[in-house]
């Protein structure tokens, strides 16, 4: 998009969305599952060298979630957003927000499909604009 007199830093929708896919060896009923499992969610979700904690967890369309991690030295960072979409066990759609951030909003779309006993989960990321290039740094470091 042109700007006229300066740049500014509004995106053009495809430079706001990207899509991670990858197949994870487990049947997709179980995948859907750690994926919106208060219980399963600290095991796997951020970088190893924090500890995730579940504050809030509504798997329903418009309830709410929140997560908080904190590293070594007990600094803080959390996460919230709301459920959009749930349809155990083939898709789920939220909203991603970092809150030392606000604004810099993300819709993340992940769909489940059986690929030969295992799974294949196509996450699609589509960013609110403007945004801070390290919001999309945290999501790809996870």
């Amino acid at each position: 998009m042109e700007a006229i007199g300066r740049t500014t830093g509004l995106r053009t929708p495809a430079e706001r969305q990207f899509t991670m896919t990858r197949v994870i060896d487990a049947p997709r009923e179980a995948v859907f599952k750690a994926t919106l499992d208060p219980i399963l969610i600290p095991q796997w979700w951020g970088p190893r060298r924090l500890t995730t904690r579940v504050d809030r967890m509504d798997v329903r369309p418009g309830g709410e979630w929140r997560f908080v991690q904190r590293d070594e030295q007990g600094k803080e960072f959390a996460f919230r957003g709301t459920y959009q979409e749930v349809d155990a066990p083939n898709r789920v759609e939220y909203t991603f927000e970092y809150e030392a951030m606000p604004g810099d909003m993300m819709v993340e779309t992940v769909v489940f499909a059986d690929e030969e006993g295992k799974t294949r989960v196509k996450q699609r990321y589509v960013i609110s604009a403007p945004v801070s290039p390290l919001t999309c740094a945290g999501v790809m470091a996870a």
